[in-house]
């Protein structure tokens, strides 16, 4: 069945999809569509907008399993719990000034990063819906690294304790925050070994398409060698050796996986079919580091765009009620 099952375009799975109302218990197809989650830091405001998008679309029951690492972990939870524009709204809302990203912090030797007053606003003022999310965990495959030996470790969030290591993990970054204990090892954001981008994973778990929602604009994905990788690389060499030599390497491993996804669009030959929504490439990247409100739902406004665009020509219905909340 595989040898012919690969040669429907993955936006056509999607959109007949959710046309027949198909849900993980009843399939009219023999598919196995994956929806993978970018994240990349303050980066993942636009995934999280073209989740709400999907959601619009009425889209999250035609998956059969949705890959996510670092802030795409953040995104895929909120879409689980079936209010992605409430997530969303986190970044422009809650992130938006010094209480997450305070650069004086690390001179006085205290993490970049309050992972703590992140996970409070996900208990408190945007709430997560814990049960919603726990119902669909079987769906939902979230990956956060082992600081002990550069290894990737899977969550499922079937209950509270899954779900908080997964909200304290997905965005402590190695160096700028402290790593967290867990069953006698230290975990980090898997980002920092090949980006955040869990197509392999994807891959391997035997999807025959891929949907991949992108965090930076069209055509600006492939990573150059920058210096602070090599300074990276240096300093986790003294603390964490076995991952250093893991993430020595981090872009390259990124382009490898995004070659992956062109080689699918250029190539109907190439198993499994991969297919990406990105924003225009004619917008700005987002620095891993925004925090002003208005690029903040700028971007968000974006991505949600994005996945509209891409799914316009099926003219599916829109759920009126999901839209970004200003």
């Amino acid at each position: 069945m595989k040898e012919n099952c690969f040669y429907s375009g993955v936006r056509k799975v999607v959109a007949d999809r959710i046309v027949s109302g198909s849900n993980p218990d009843k399939r009219d197809d023999p598919y196995k569509l994956g929806l993978v989650v970018e994240g990349g830091a303050m980066r993942g405001v636009i995934t999280g907008a073209q989740c709400a998008a999907l959601q619009a679309l009425n889209a999250f029951d035609v998956f059969d399993g949705i890959y996510s690492i670092s802030a795409g972990s953040y995104a895929a939870l909120y879409f689980a719990s079936g209010n992605p524009e409430w997530g969303t709204s986190i970044y422009y809302d809650y992130l938006d000034d010094k209480k997450f990203v305070n650069f004086g912090s690390l001179l006085k030797g205290r993490d970049l990063l309050d992972i703590d007053y992140l996970v409070d606003v996900t208990k408190t003022a945007v709430v997560l819906n814990r049960d919603k999310v726990t119902e669909r965990a079987f769906l939902l495959k979230n990956y956060i690294l082992s600081a002990n030996d550069g290894e990737m470790h899977e969550v499922s969030p079937v209950n509270d304790g899954r779900i908080d290591l997964i909200l304290n993990c997905a965005p402590r970054m190695a160096l700028l925050t402290t790593p967290v204990r867990a069953n006698g090892r230290s975990f980090l954001d898997g980002a920092v070994v090949e980006g955040s981008l869990a197509l392999n994973q994807a891959i391997a778990d035997e999807c025959t398409h891929v949907l991949v929602l992108l965090s930076k604009p069209e055509g600006q994905q492939f990573k150059s060698p920058r210096m602070s990788d090599w300074f990276t690389y240096q300093l986790l060499k003294r603390k964490f050796p076995e991952l250093a030599d893991k993430c020595r390497y981090s872009g390259e491993n990124y382009n490898k996986i995004l070659h992956k996804l062109y080689l699918s669009q250029n190539d109907l030959n190439y198993h499994p079919r991969i297919d990406s929504v990105s924003i225009p490439g004619s917008k700005k990247t987002i620095s891993r580091w925004e925090t002003r409100r208005n690029i903040l739902l700028q971007g968000a406004k974006d991505g949600f765009e994005s996945v509209m665009d891409a799914f316009y020509p099926y003219r599916l219905p829109i759920n009126p009620e999901v839209k970004i909340v200003e």
